[in-house]
């Protein structure tokens, strides 16, 4: 608005020096006055500078910012021309279409003025609202949604299922039964019914307008009540929305109606009522999922037929995304959780590329297999082991491994079950999880040793994909206390499982490479570009070794498969006290090519079930390992190397 008073004061001073004073308003001081009063949606004031009947015009201004939907409209004043009792002048019109959703119009506008009787006048017509407007038409936003494509798993193969769907909407027609039909609608779905009809207003008359789409379920269950409702019309169809039950869901997200607050997040040029992303992959890559509206704005008839397009911005045809999933070791991960009532999540990747190629989730309706901030405990003797053995330690050493030990005043003690073992080899004491050997070593071990290694096998390294991942977080110790329990995963040490399965992955394949989840679009990591960490192959094979004897004879031995070599580590974690102590059971591990990890967690279980609640109600010891075999039974041998 400063901007169209400070153009137009400047040309009214300049005509003022060249004229002088005049008894009546210059056509440029008309001109300016109209467009404020439009564009304040003062119609009536507006309607006065014109030589049209006040209420005609009144309402043609106030119909045509419904027409579009307009989100406000802003004006620009431009040449005026006079010529004795006559003049033309040039003003520019930018207009935010539905309500904000859809693109900005800018458009060149034109008026001719008349002085009649000492007094000048905007000659009216409605091509004074837009030069292609002529008499009796009106103005309608028209768009044309592509059909949604598919998310793909590494094969090319949709991992979404084609779902039958209603899509609930309306005839533009007449007041007030559209009105009483949409706040109806809106009650029964939660749509938001101003909103609506603003988009109804906009809409060209004689096309269906969508509203709302629902799974066949709920629209069965809202049936009843709908067809009560005088006006809707229904269209029956199908479309990839969701993924199969269980299949991937957390990850691959979900689609719905958007809303006020959906659109805030996605943006333009969506409407309510649109299906788009409203959670994962589906979210994340919703431009390419369900590509973008062609929209028009036209000049229609009053048969509601005949169209005149004034401006239109094409759209993109929607576009499948691929994926590094791999559909049987999905269904493994997913079969493997199948009966866990705890929270629980697996994730595994590629060794050898870092490509994710599962990722399931057990009750948490969020995908916590990548955005989990869990406490490792013992499986983080993976990354304290690798650190030791860069500083010379041996697999063969003889490491004290006693009942109890206390560093900087702390008292750290092996878990009960844990066998008593005077000197044993550090394999031993690794495939056991002794914590009294570890906290002891962490003497031997300087604080900046600890996060390097953990960096180098991509704890808290710096990596990102299109859907929100937790990379893992290692503060710097306090004390030497705190040092100690970092050495067996315990204080604010905090991992996702995909963290830890990308850590066995560097130690499989040598080398920590970033995660990879979508191959199609592509997304730029700038941490692929980069590359990996090389892990020092001398070490590497040692941490191999280790893994295998815990599997062989230690604390993993329940992943053990009879002619399949598994390489792993189990453990415990716990966080808080009490009440609200939550107790956590991994496992970390590798065969061929895969590598993977999982966690299963818990509080205030009453009865034992299968693999995961022990007698005392918490998560049975051991119950990682044994679904880890369930996992790796259901998963192609042949994957990976």
């Amino acid at each position: 608005m400063r901007r169209l008073w400070a153009a137009i004061a400047s040309a009214v001073v300049a005509i003022g020096v060249l004229t002088g004073c005049a008894a009546e308003p210059f056509p440029q001081v008309i001109v300016r006055d109209f467009l404020l009063a439009w564009q304040d949606e003062r119609y009536r004031a507006a309607a006065s500078y014109t030589t049209g009947d006040r209420q005609t015009v009144t309402d043609g201004l106030r119909d045509a910012a419904a027409q579009l939907g307009a989100d406000g409209m802003e004006f620009g004043l431009g040449r005026i021309r006079q010529q004795s009792d006559s003049a033309t002048a040039r003003f520019t019109v930018q207009v935010d279409l539905m309500e904000g959703t859809g693109p900005q119009w800018s458009y060149q506008g034109r008026v001719s003025l008349r002085r009649v009787n000492g007094v000048w006048k905007i000659l009216w017509s409605p091509s004074v609202i837009h030069p292609g407007l002529g008499p009796g038409q009106r103005l309608a936003v028209a768009t044309d949604v592509p059909r949604r494509e598919p998310i793909l798993d590494t094969a090319g193969r949709p991992l979404v299922r084609p779902t039958p769907v209603v899509t609930v909407g309306v005839r533009p027609g007449a007041q007030p039964q559209t009105s009483r039909a949409v706040h109806t609608l809106a009650r029964l779905t939660r749509l938001d019914g101003d909103h609506a009809l603003a988009l109804i207003r906009s809409a060209p008359d004689n096309t269906f307008v969508p509203l709302v789409t629902l799974e066949r379920s709920a629209y069965r269950r809202l049936r009843p009540a709908l067809a009560k409702v005088e006006g809707l019309r229904f269209h029956k169809g199908q479309l990839p929305l969701a993924p199969a039950p269980k299949f991937a869901d957390a990850l691959l997200g979900r689609v719905g109606p958007a809303t006020k607050e959906s659109l805030r997040d996605i943006g333009t040029p969506y409407r309510v009522g649109d299906n788009v992303g409203l959670s994962g992959l589906q979210l994340a890559f919703q431009r390419s999922l369900g590509g973008t509206p062609d929209t028009k704005v036209v000049a229609q008839g009053p048969d509601g037929r005949a169209e005149k397009v004034l401006q239109r911005w094409p759209g993109k045809p929607a576009k499948p995304v691929r994926t590094t999933i791999d559909r049987r070791i999905q269904a493994a991960a997913e079969k493997a959780l199948a009966d866990v009532s705890h929270p629980a999540s697996l994730v595994a990747v590629e060794a050898s590329s870092g490509k994710v190629l599962a990722a399931a989730n057990r009750h948490p309706p969020s995908n916590s297999a990548f955005t989990g901030r869990y406490p490792p405990g013992s499986v983080f003797q993976l990354v304290s082991s690798a650190a030791l053995l860069r500083t010379g330690l041996t697999v063969d050493a003889r490491i004290p491994c006693p009942p109890q030990r206390i560093v900087g005043g702390e008292v750290f003690r092996n878990s009960s079950g844990s066998p008593e073992l005077s000197a044993p080899a550090f394999r031993a004491s690794f495939a056991t999880s002794c914590t009294t050997a570890f906290v002891g070593l962490a003497r031997r071990l300087p604080a900046a040793e600890l996060s390097s290694t953990a960096r180098l096998l991509g704890v808290g390294e710096s990596w990102s994909l299109p859907v929100d991942a937790f990379t893992g977080s290692l503060p710097p110790p306090r004390s030497d206390a705190q040092k100690a329990a970092y050495m067996i995963g315990e204080g604010p040490v905090r991992v996702s499982p995909l963290t830890m399965a990308l850590a066995a992955g560097a130690i499989d394949s040598g080398t920590w490479r970033p995660p990879e989840l979508v191959t199609d679009p592509s997304t730029g990591s700038p941490a692929r570009a980069k590359g990996g960490h090389r892990l020092p192959e001398q070490q590497a094979r040692a941490l191999r070794a280790l893994m295998r004897s815990s599997v062989k004879a230690g604390t993993a031995d329940a992943a053990d498969l009879p002619g399949s070599r598994v390489y792993g580590l189990a453990g415990a974690a716990t966080e808080g006290s009490g009440p609200t102590e939550k107790t956590y059971d991994w496992f970390v591990g590798f065969r061929g090519d895969i590598a993977f990890a999982l966690v299963l967690h818990g509080e205030g279980v009453d009865e034992p079930q299968r693999f995961q609640v022990a007698a005392d109600g918490g998560i049975a010891e051991g119950a990682a390992a044994e679904i880890a075999a369930r996992f790796l039974q259901g998963s192609p041998k042949g994957a990976g190397r």
